[in-house]
C-alpha cells in the first residue's frame, strides 16, 4: 500500500469511492470483542465445548469440542461453532474472505473442522448456502478440501493437493457471479461452479467431532471479509 497519505481509508480506496462492507479481526486479547462474535454447540450435544484466547506466542483464539460425546439422537460427535451471530453481510457472488486457521487434531479426531463463509455457524459444515475450507472424517481425511452449498443444501465437494497437517496456513475464499474460487498459501486450488450458494452470509468456524478420545481442536488468529 502506498505510505504517502495519513489516512488508512486512502491507503485502500480513493475517496472517490465509497467502500463497501469490510471486516476485520485481529483475535488479540485487547482487540478481540466477544461481543460480536457468538458461539454454540448442537442441540443434542450435552458436552461444554472451549472458546478462549490461547496463551501462548501467536497462539491466536482456539475452540474445542468435546471428545466422545454421544447425543441424544443416537449420532456421535459434538458440533461447536464461532461467528459473526448470523448477522449477513457479505455477498454470495461478490465477496473475499481470508483467514489465518490451523487445524490442531488429527483427521480422525473429528469429523468436520469447517471456515469460510455460511449463512449460518458452521458446526458441521453443511447447510444451506456455504463456502467452506475443511477436513475430516465426512469432508477428507487426507488432504485439505473446498466445499460449496447451494440454497436447497446441496454440496460440491473439490479435494485439494495439500496433505492435511496441524500448521498455520493463509485461506482465501472468493464468490463471484459464476463460481467460488479456493486459494490456500497464496496458490489457487480449487474452482467450484455448481451448488453456489445464493444468499448473504457471515464469516464462520467450527467442528464437529467423532467417538475418537481426541478432543477435537482449531485455532484462528485472523479473519478478514469483505464485498467486491
Amino acid at each position: 500500500m502506498p505510505d504517502t497519505v495519513a489516512s488508512l481509508y486512502e491507503q485502500l480506496f480513493p475517496l472517490t469511492t465509497v467502500m463497501k462492507q469490510r471486516f476485520v479481526e485481529w483475535f488479540t486479547p485487547n482487540m478481540h470483542y466477544s461481543g460480536r462474535w457468538s458461539t454454540g454447540k448442537d442441540a443434542y450435544n450435552s458436552g461444554t465445548p472451549t472458546f478462549a484466547m490461547d496463551d501462548s506466542v501467536d497462539g491466536g483464539f482456539k475452540v474445542t469440542a468435546e471428545a466422545s460425546i454421544n447425543n441424544s439422537s443416537g449420532a456421535v460427535g459434538s458440533a461447536s461453532s464461532y461467528g459473526l451471530n448470523n448477522i449477513r453481510q457479505f455477498a454470495h457472488n461478490g465477496s473475499v474472505y481470508i483467514d489465518v486457521f490451523k487445524q490442531n487434531t488429527v483427521s480422525s479426531g473429528h469429523k468436520v473442522i469447517a471456515h469460510g463463509l455460511k449463512e449460518t455457524m458452521a458446526g458441521d459444515g453443511a447447510g444451506n448456502n456455504a463456502c467452506l475450507w475443511g477436513s475430516g472424517v465426512n469432508m477428507n481425511t487426507n488432504y485439505f478440501m473446498s466445499r460449496t452449498c447451494g440454497s436447497s443444501g446441496s454440496q460440491s465437494d473439490t479435494v485439494s493437493d495439500v496433505a492435511y497437517d496441524q500448521n498455520w496456513h493463509n485461506y482465501k475464499i472468493e464468490t463471484k457471479s459464476a463460481s467460488v474460487e479456493f486459494t490456500l498459501d497464496g496458490v489457487l486450488k480449487t474452482t467450484i461452479t455448481t451448488n453456489l450458494p445464493a444468499s448473504k452470509m457471515a464469516p464462520t468456524n467450527g467442528v464437529q467431532g467423532t467417538s475418537d478420545s481426541t478432543a477435537p481442536s482449531y485455532s484462528i488468529k485472523y479473519v478478514e471479509c469483505y464485498n467486491t
